[in-house]
């Protein structure tokens, strides 16, 4: 097991040093299965329509990231009724572009892409420290 580096604790006054493992530091960085799916819903929900094939990309990414129809159901009604999500930052690089990929592959869905939907990826992007250049790259991709 990876032990990673020395972390030192304070306890009852007395300076302790151990070793935390690195796999449960790097826990603290991962986003959240609900928070990754909430941000989904919401590139879905931007325009304020949430199209047949938006909503069968949901379904799909609901699955994947283990999320009961009840709990999607759930999200859903809650951005109906005007619920904000807040964009967090997965610590990872990889994990930023395969959902900045996905929220791509949501709103270009129906085939168009609506100025409150490119708002919202754009402000995702720079969120996520996405490059313009790349982020381009992905909406033409989606639009291909």
């Amino acid at each position: 097991m990876d032990v990673g580096l020395w972390h030192s604790l304070q306890c009852y006054g007395y300076n302790k040093t151990i070793k935390i493992p690195s796999f449960i530091r790097q826990r603290e960085n991962l986003m959240d299965k609900v928070e990754k799916f909430k941000l989904l819903a919401k590139s879905a929900t931007v325009d304020g329509d949430i199209g047949k094939d938006e909503y069968s990309l949901l379904e799909i990414y609901a699955e994947r990231l283990k999320i009961s129809a009840e709990q999607c159901k759930s999200i859903l009604d809650d951005l109906s009724a005007g619920q904000t999500v807040e964009i967090k930052t997965p610590a990872d690089p990889e994990q930023r572009l395969e959902l900045l990929k996905a929220i791509v592959k949501i709103i270009a869905a129906d085939n168009q892409i609506t100025n409150q939907e490119l708002l919202y990826f754009q402000k995702v992007a720079r969120h996520f420290k996405v490059d313009y250049d790349q982020a381009t790259h992905f909406l033409r991709e989606a639009m291909h």
